[in-house]
């Protein structure tokens, strides 16, 4: 006897945020555009003890608190459907507005977070807007794909070094 195998319906495209909202608190979807996406950890600092040669020091240790927290990003395996939301290369994830605003204060210097590849704003349609917009303001990650039909430059051009006589 032989089977039929029904083929396997792909997920609907969608550029909305796929993640379920968490169900208590305030959400922001936060875009990002680096393509792996990104994880952030949050931590308390706590007091422990460090080791010297005359005995302890207490000093504060961070710990880590809850579990990591994953950013999408814009790249997708070939062939398949998106599993989250991607908009004008950022990928999308909803996140609770108390856990974003500590995430910006312990990674202020994240230089995703200040080059503005890693935003959030308080409602999907303003994340796409302002993801739209620097799109079209060209600000690049860097890793981005090539573009076959304008590939860069290979190479440099060396100019011969000159010597000044005295």
């Amino acid at each position: 006897m032989v089977e039929r195998v029904t083929p396997r319906k792909l997920p609907e495209i969608t550029n909305e945020p796929t993640q379920d909202a968490p169900r208590s608190g305030e959400t922001v979807v936060v875009a990002c555009k680096l393509p792996n996406g990104k994880y952030y950890q949050l931590y308390d600092m706590v007091e422990g003890n460090e080791t010297t040669p005359t005995g302890y020091k207490v000093v504060k240790v961070a710990k880590p608190r809850g579990e990591r927290i994953k950013l999408n990003g814009s790249a997708i395996a070939p062939m398949k459907a998106p599993e989250h939301g991607i908009h004008a290369g950022y990928g999308l994830t909803t996140v609770l507005k108390d856990t974003w605003d500590e995430i910006c204060h312990q990674y202020r210097d994240d230089p995703a977070l200040v080059n503005k590849l890693i935003f959030a704003s308080d409602k999907p349609d303003g994340a796409q807007g302002r993801a739209r917009e620097q799109s079209q303001a060209k600000i690049k990650s860097g890793l981005e794909p090539i573009d076959p039909k304008n590939p860069p430059p290979v190479g440099m051009k060396v100019t011969a070094a000159t010597t000044e006589s005295t």
